[in-house]
């Protein structure tokens, strides 16, 4: 009811506790996403507005978890400009455009990297 006559609400909350679904499905009514197009995102018991808050860092490993209510993956990573790798094999399926720095800590070949010019 507090946020029916905001139009913008940034906000980033951190918890002791783990998010449960019944608390992120709160943030994925029509309200919320089909009329003021607010969108989530939860990572390591922070749960925060995006892209206001999406972070500029980001540690990339096994555990990495990416649960958010935007299905476009571009609002989440459009302010990442420093990556930390933590895993030999990781699959994603997007571009951070705007990273100027990886930090690898991984053992790996040159041509893990596959590097295209």
């Amino acid at each position: 009811m507090l946020t029916n006559t905001l139009i913008t609400f940034n906000f980033k909350f951190n918890s002791d506790q783990t998010l449960n679904k019944e608390i992120f499905d709160s943030f994925s009514t029509s309200c919320w996403l089909d009329k003021k197009h607010w969108f989530i995102k939860y990572n390591d018991r922070c749960v925060f507005s995006i892209p206001h808050f999406a972070p500029e860092l980001l540690g990339m490993s096994t555990n990495t978890t990416f649960d958010t209510t935007s299905s476009e993956s571009t609002l989440i990573y459009c302010h990442v400009n420093t990556i930390t790798w933590r895993q030999h094999e990781l699959n994603l399926d997007h571009y951070f455009i705007d990273t100027k720095t990886l930090n690898m800590k991984i053992a790996c070949t040159i041509q893990d990297l596959d590097i295209e010019d």
